[in-house]
């Protein structure tokens, strides 16, 4: 049996293993701007971005989602019918929650849009 891949996805399966592993995909671009985008410890970079490509009965459903850096792990998150300021700030509202962050002002957010 030959070994899959996913280029574009992000599972390989292998003859010797029938579990899924985890392989990183290809770059989509490069990081022109070259950001700095490793941190020291938790909570101290955090990543925002938006999805809004999530169709559903009731119309379209936005999410944001924000990434701590350091857990690689999402910390909080927002859903909502419309892509406004309420989205981000429940999203980073339950992000603090979630992280119990004592000193939000060490805390730097990166997001799109």
């Amino acid at each position: 049996m030959q070994d899959l891949l996913w280029h574009g996805g992000r599972r390989a399966r292998s003859a010797a293993s029938d579990e899924a592993k985890w392989q990183p995909g290809p770059s989509v671009h490069d990081d022109l701007v070259e950001r700095d985008v490793t941190a020291d410890g938790p909570n101290r970079l955090w990543l925002a971005d938006i999805e809004h490509r999530a169709p559903s009965r009731r119309g379209q459903a936005h999410l944001r989602a924000i990434k701590d850096v350091w857990s690689n792990r999402i910390v909080g998150y927002s859903i909502d019918s419309r892509m406004d300021s309420r989205l981000v700030v429940n999203a980073v509202r339950t992000a603090v929650a979630a992280t119990q962050l004592t000193s939000p002002q060490d805390t730097r957010l990166e997001g799109t849009r």
